[in-house]
């Protein structure tokens, strides 16, 4: 389900359209770069990551893909990096399809036109002392109304998925 569209996002070379989808499917892991992971903890609410560099602020732990790593691998290590967080039951809950409907500028490092971003939702196993990450203090929070959509839908969405493997795993 496709559940928010944007056009010409300035991190993109212009003109381009990025898509929220919200899918259990993985994207095609050789036209997807990155993966990120929202944990979610036992009363449901979400850890974010906060990260002062170029005033990102507030934003879901993930990052690029390592040479040999899978998408999950990936979305594990960086959550752990970010937010010192280790996460268990990951679910994947959709993906960012990022279209550049112009030419190719010279050094993109993304597949071209299409390229994804991988979003996965985990279950908080434990946290790592403070200080033991690389993004500035955690967010956790009950809150899911950001001012990036994909923070809030995601954030939803991992949410959802978390309280419906809970309710799975009672019946």
């Amino acid at each position: 389900m496709i559940a928010h569209v944007v056009h010409d996002v300035g991190y993109m070379p212009k003109p381009n359209m990025v898509e929220i989808i919200l899918t259990d499917e993985v994207a095609d892991a050789r036209l997807t770069k990155t993966a990120f992971i929202i944990p979610v903890f036992d009363n449901g609410d979400i850890l974010l990551a906060f990260n002062p560099a170029d005033n990102r602020g507030v934003e879901i732990a993930g990052g690029h893909v390592e040479e040999g790593e899978t998408l999950e691998q990936t979305a594990v290590r960086e959550c752990l990096e970010e937010v010192g967080c280790h996460v268990v039951d990951l679910t994947p809950i959709g993906y960012l399809r990022l279209t550049c409907l112009g030419e190719i500028p010279e050094g993109y490092r993304y597949p071209h036109p299409v390229s994804y971003q991988q979003f996965y939702a985990g279950r908080v196993a434990r946290l790592e002392p403070a200080g033991a990450y690389e993004c500035g203090e955690p967010v956790r929070t009950a809150e899911v109304d950001f001012a990036r959509p994909s923070v809030s839908i995601f954030g939803r969405q991992a949410r959802s998925v978390v309280n419906q493997l809970d309710a799975l795993s009672t019946l």
